[in-house]
């Protein structure tokens, strides 16, 4: 439960206190309750919780805080509370417990403690941590004797190598003895292990030094995979079960941020908070306090002040939505087998999610609409609202994209072009004159144009000369080609694709990346070439039968008509075969492995992420979804200085001489072509 995904249904408001940054909202979050408000002295910290908890930086309303059915906090801040907030008070409090605070239950109240080793509970750390419970006397669940009160099931244990990270840079660790150690495989929930005084990845993490003491970490920035640094404040944050979003979060905010989330790191662990608090209410404090508190779903009041107006709404249009209850919304988006590469875009599905999505905002039904809806369309077969969706994606939709992509790629190219002739003037001599623009560019003339038979604007002899040098003078430099070409290629694919489909192939919108990473973008990421580049020429071999021939053909003919694969200078080849794709299909894969130009590149190892990685970074109302996207290892661009060494043999796919040959194979009759 790292990501805190909810697994209990509402149970009604909480209220947090902590002197301190901590993970409570989120706990409180995934065991049901409504976050009212937090009480805390931490300024930063709260305006930082307040970006996915936004009701909290508000005061809460009288219903709101009426229907406050427990408290979670710290026992440091309860522990000097008068007698008389003790008596007005009637809810379980919940509260993590230093080992230095006194512990003295109030009047009329029980104190109940447990110690929870973390590890038991599915975390990485040795520490273990108190959680205590005040419940008043009249509503404690009581057992017959001690050995009647349930007990914890300990969860499976994990490993401080489940959270490093091998892309950071580290020192290279290349101690032999060392490296038989390392390379052992994790033993799950064993003590801390060291090797002098670096700390190991197969053990627990150790609690009290893990802030400060260096561990041996994958690393794949050296060739032993392993190297020697202190953990990073992210995998601090994993080792202390703070959610994935918070911590990005808290990255935002830089050093503040980082304070904030030390501080987590000096807390309880969240795994710890969330099955300790969920057994200490379920073994103590059973069905929670009286009648009137067992609210599964909070007021309409309540919700629309905790951002929960989307439900209001969607049970107040609930019965004008069942009016449309006999359209046909298939709204499946999972099925057995795999789609093969050619299939169309089920355009229903997303029809039918356009429709759903009206209905649970609440928006009118299509009962009072103009124009009989749901009439079927004579040419299309589809009803009419279907239709019009298809119609505003045709001839609204996809040119209000395209035009606002060019407009983005003409802004960035005039500033471009700017930067450059200021650069180019700069380096000038100071004798030459720079070019500018006046009343001599251009001049009025009576003299009437054919087209409009109104007299105009027109330019100068050497305003528009001018006007030339100032387009030329950036095209001068292989940089300012590069942007342009680059640039006409993507607008190029724009104007070929449709709503669904990239007609033309794809290519990356460099100038809308950061400045750091455009260049990359727009020419390919430099390789680390690390040995000889090879000189690979055998010949590409036939497919194993004609059926499966004529599918290759048709894929590799589909990735040279969108121009992945272009003639240009060959160097070295690079095979490629098919395998099987059930039920009728084939996968095309490019081998860069049999031709050795794998092994002449450093490539990191990035290692397969596994359910549980996946569960750390989901909250409440997430959606998991498996996305198939389409020709996204041909959208990349290879680097440049690399495209001459991957080669393709086409001689087996090219359309044979006669009156079938396409127009683009006119000028493409060399049998070798290059990514």
């Amino acid at each position: 439960m790292n990501g805190y995904l909810p697994h209990r249904s509402r149970r009604g408001g909480c209220k947090i206190c902590c002197p301190a940054p901590s993970l409570w909202p989120f706990v409180a979050q995934a065991l049901g309750f409504t976050v009212i408000s937090i009480d805390t002295p931490c300024a930063d910290y709260l305006t930082a919780i307040g970006s996915m908890f936004p009701q909290v930086l508000s005061p809460p309303s009288e219903a709101a805080a009426a229907s406050v059915c427990v408290v979670f906090g710290d026992w440091t801040f309860f522990q000097h509370k008068s007698a008389d907030y003790w008596t007005a008070s009637v809810v379980p409090h919940v509260c993590y417990v230093d080992r230095a605070c006194a512990r003295v239950a109030p009047e009329g109240w029980v104190w109940f403690q447990h110690d929870f080793r973390h590890a038991h509970v599915g975390g990485i750390t040795d520490g273990v941590f108190t959680l205590g419970i005040l419940v008043l006397h009249e509503h404690v669940t009581h057992y017959d004797s001690p050995a009647a009160v349930p007990s914890l099931p300990i969860q499976a244990p994990s490993a401080l190598g489940n959270v490093l990270n091998s892309t950071l840079y580290a020192d290279a660790y290349t101690d032999a003895a060392g490296l038989r150690a390392v390379d052992t495989p994790a033993q799950m929930g064993a003590p801390p292990m060291y090797l002098g005084r670096l700390l190991l990845p197969g053990g627990l993490a150790p609690v009290a030094s893990l802030d400060h003491v260096k561990v041996v970490v994958p690393c794949v920035f050296h060739r032993p995979k392993w190297g020697v640094r202190k953990l990073d404040l992210s995998e601090l944050g994993g080792v202390w079960d703070v959610p994935i979003l918070f911590q990005e979060r808290l990255v935002k905010d830089g050093d503040r941020g980082a304070t904030t989330l030390r501080q987590l790191c000096r807390r309880c662990p969240g795994k710890v908070l969330h099955l300790g608090t969920d057994y200490s209410l379920g073994v103590y404090c059973r069905g929670g306090v009286g009648r009137d508190s067992q609210r599964s779903t909070p007021s309409v009041e309540i919700l629309e002040q905790v951002g929960g107006l989307r439900e209001v709404r969607r049970a107040a249009h609930e019965a004008a939505s069942q009016v449309e209850t006999d359209m046909d919304l298939d709204i499946v988006v999972k099925q057995e087998g795999q789609k093969s590469d050619d299939a169309e875009v089920p355009v229903h599905l997303w029809d039918g999610m356009w429709m759903r999505r009206r209905r649970e905002v609440g928006l009118p039904v299509m009962k009072g609409w103009h124009g009989r809806p749901k009439d079927m369309d004579r040419k299309s077969k589809l009803p009419r609202w279907r239709m019009s969706l298809q119609l505003l994606r045709r001839y609204m939709f996809i040119r209000f994209w395209r035009r606002s992509v060019t407009r983005s790629f003409c802004i960035y190219a005039r500033r471009y072009n700017q930067q450059t002739n200021n650069q180019r003037t700069k380096e000038e001599s100071s004798g030459r004159k720079a070019l500018s623009y006046g009343r001599k560019a251009v001049v009025w003339s009576l003299k009437r144009r054919k087209r409009s038979g109104a007299p105009s604007y027109v330019w100068t002899n050497s305003g528009r000369a001018d006007y030339k040098k100032f387009w030329e003078r950036p095209r001068q430099s292989d940089h300012s080609r590069a942007v342009l070409e680059s640039g006409r290629e993507a607008l190029g694919r724009v104007a070929l694709a449709t709503w669904w489909d990239w007609n033309g192939g794809s290519s990356l919108f460099f100038w809308r990346w950061p400045n750091s990473h455009i260049r990359w973008a727009r020419e390919g990421q430099p390789h680390f070439v690390t040995g000889e580049l090879p000189s690979f020429v055998e010949a590409q071999r036939k497919s194993a039968t004609e059926e499966s021939q004529a599918l290759v053909q048709e894929k590799v003919n589909k990735v040279r008509r969108r121009m992945y694969i272009a003639p240009g200078l060959v160097l070295s080849l690079t095979h490629m075969f098919d395998v099987p794709k059930p039920p009728d299909d084939i996968r095309m894969v490019y081998d860069g492995t049999a031709s050795g130009l794998n092994d002449a590149l450093f490539a990191p190892h990035f290692t397969l992420p596994v359910v549980e990685n996946t569960m750390r970074s989901l909250l409440e109302n997430y959606y998991a979804a498996d996305l198939d996207v389409g020709e996204m290892f041909l959208n990349w661009p290879l680097g440049k200085d690399l495209q001459s060494y991957a080669g393709v043999d086409v001689t087996h796919v090219q359309t044979k001489k006669g009156s079938d040959k396409e127009e683009r194979e006119l000028d493409r009759a060399r049998p070798w072509e290059r990514w």
